[in-house]
This record gives structure tokens, sequence and C-alpha cells, in this order.
């Protein structure tokens, strides 16, 4: 699925999937290198596009298609990139190892992948989550009339702010080649 837009989008899946809930708009990472993308990852569980957060992280990944399939997502390194771009939020990017540390080096499982992914998700929301209480309390001692400026403190998307949205909600729909050596989860808060 080609993917040219500004934003992750409901109208990426019209006519491909049926969406569990409202997408996270994230930003599309776009590289001014040249690359050859890899077609997406899909994660279904029982039919159904996109799989729990929650579930993925606590390897609960009953009916999850494919989970036991290798899942090659570069051939030329050890580790990929991880590039989150929540609304109102710095861009944030980890990495994680794709291949396993046997000698043989098998490449990652979908069910292991779609763990990692979880696993850092829930790393970026515990950063976010703790960087926005101590701009709380910052603000909190600073309130004799100098406004402190902080990116969700004025982002107008209330909605999207990790500490509005419960973990259990968020479904990992797919992961999107961005660039040569990273790559974008889309995902969506499930009603």
């Amino acid at each position: 699925m080609a993917n040219n837009a500004e934003y992750h989008t409901v109208f990426n899946y019209i006519g491909h999937a049926e969406v569990p809930g409202w997408i996270v708009p994230q930003q599309v990472y776009k590289t001014d290198t040249a690359f050859q993308a890899n077609a997406p990852v899909q994660f279904y569980v029982g039919g159904q596009l996109g799989i729990r957060l929650s579930d993925a992280l606590a390897q609960n990944v009953y009916g999850l298609a494919d989970s036991n399939q290798p899942v090659i997502l570069t051939t030329n390194a050890m580790k990929i990139g991880i590039r989150i771009w929540w609304p109102g939020y710095e861009r944030w990017i980890k990495h994680i190892h794709v291949y396993g540390h046997s000698s043989d080096r098998p490449p990652i499982t979908k069910a292991l992948l779609a763990f990692h992914i979880a696993r850092l998700v829930h790393e970026f929301r515990q950063v976010s989550q703790a960087c926005y209480l101590l701009f709380k309390r910052i603000r909190a001692q600073h309130r004799h009339g100098q406004e402190m400026a902080h990116k969700q403190s004025t982002e107008e998307r209330r909605d999207w702010w990790t500490t509005n949205i419960p973990f259990e909600q968020l479904v990992l729909l797919e992961l999107r080649h961005v660039s040569l050596g990273s790559w974008q989860p889309v995902m969506c808060r499930a009603a």
C-alpha cells in the first residue's frame, strides 16, 4: 500500500481492511535518500486487522496470523530504527534487533516483532508521561505570570495526549518501511 500522505490516516485503509478504531495521526517520516521500500508488515488477529499492544507486550499472540514466521526487515543490518511521531510530542526513535543472537542469526518472528513494538510504545508512553508530570510540577512552581512553553501544553489535540489514552486501547495495525534503516508503526485507538 503506497503512502504519500503527510499523516497516517484511515484513508490509507479504504477498500483494504476495516480499522478497529481511530488511527493515531502520526506524521509520516520522509527521507531525502532514495530507497526501495519493503511492503508493510501487517498484523491480523482472528482475521481482523490489528493486535492490541497490551496483548503483544504480554506475548499473548494467540490468533496472530503468521506469528511464528520470520520477518525480514533488512538485509544489511542487525538493527532497525522504530520511529514514533505521536501528535503533540517530540519525535522519538529507538532501535531493535531484527536478527537472533544464535550463530545462524535467524530473523525475528512476527510475534517477537509485535512484542518489540509494544515494548517501545510502552516505553515512549512512560517517558512522555513522566516528562508531562515534571512539566506540570515545574509550571506550578513558576505560575507568577511567566508562561512556560511545552509542546504538549500548546497542542490542541488533547484527545491524543498519552495521559488520556489507556495503553490497553492501542492497536498495532502495521509497520511501514519509511527509510533505509527505519520503520514506523501505524496504530489506532480502539473504541
